[in-house]
């Protein structure tokens, strides 16, 4: 194998391995760990993306063991409101979306819909949302451009107060689905919208029905995935540097 060209196709190997690693900082689209933000005071924003925190709820970033941060959403008994709104600092097609999340003991949930999270692509036309139902069931539910679609749906989840939940989503507008894992549990498998979509372009958290609860949430992630094109430039550019090992070898 010709020395240069050897050396080049291990340089692009190397920058495009590095470029499509899950889990890097520089490769979010969203990032909000709280980290930078003030004990005791209203959040500053994400590190990465957008926010906007809703004035009908409390925000307050407290501290917790080891020196580490999260935030206290109370929404003061404030129905159908939209606590955060974030928005990545670009849409993807196929994403990893992930955050903690948890309800304090004592909460006061009257509805289905009480408190709920909402993923929405290309701007609201499409929406699916999970709800943390007064029942301690899991529910999820679709809108279109605001409207509900159907009625919710029980993932068959039980969920409790006082308990942290990961709760981890893989979204692909190339095949319109939504997978959804709770602490590493299956609650939506290939889940398909009802409509084509783009680009996921938001993250919602909020209160629907009647609700007297606070949140903690923390690690809110949008991570996009590996594109097709470069996956195919890495295994074409392995294939290649493979074979010319081959051949000279023999």
């Amino acid at each position: 194998m010709n020395t240069t060209t050897g050396s080049l196709t291990v340089a692009l190997l190397t920058v495009l391995a590095i470029g499509v690693r899950s889990g890097d900082a520089a490769s979010y689209v969203l990032q909000d760990t709280f980290e930078d933000d003030t004990v005791s005071a209203w959040p500053n924003g994400p590190e990465i993306g957008a926010a906007i925190y809703g004035g009908g709820a409390d925000h307050q970033v407290v501290g917790i063991g080891g020196g580490g941060k999260l935030l206290y959403s109370d929404d003061d008994g404030v129905n159908e409101e939209i606590a955060i709104e974030y928005t990545p600092m670009a849409a993807p097609a196929e994403a990893e979306v992930s955050y903690e999340f948890m309800i304090q003991g004592g909460a006061t949930l009257g509805a289905i819909d009480s408190v709920g999270q909402l993923l929405t692509w290309d701007d609201y036309a499409v929406g699916l949302a999970l709800w943390w139902g007064h029942d301690w069931n899991l529910y999820t539910r679709e809108f279109h451009s605001g409207t509900p679609i159907g009625s919710p749906v029980d993932t068959g989840f039980d969920w409790s107060t006082a308990t942290s939940y990961e709760v981890t989503m893989q979204v692909s507008a190339a095949a319109d689905t939504v997978n959804c894992q709770v602490n590493g549990t299956p609650v939506l498998t290939d889940y398909t919208l009802g409509a084509d979509v783009a680009a996921l372009t938001g993250l919602y958290f909020g209160t629907g029905g009647p609700a007297l609860a606070v949140q903690r949430l923390d690690d809110v992630l949008i991570t996009p995935e590996p594109s097709t094109l470069t996956l195919a430039v890495l295994g074409v550019l392995s294939l290649t540097f493979c074979g010319r090992r081959k051949r000279r070898r023999g």
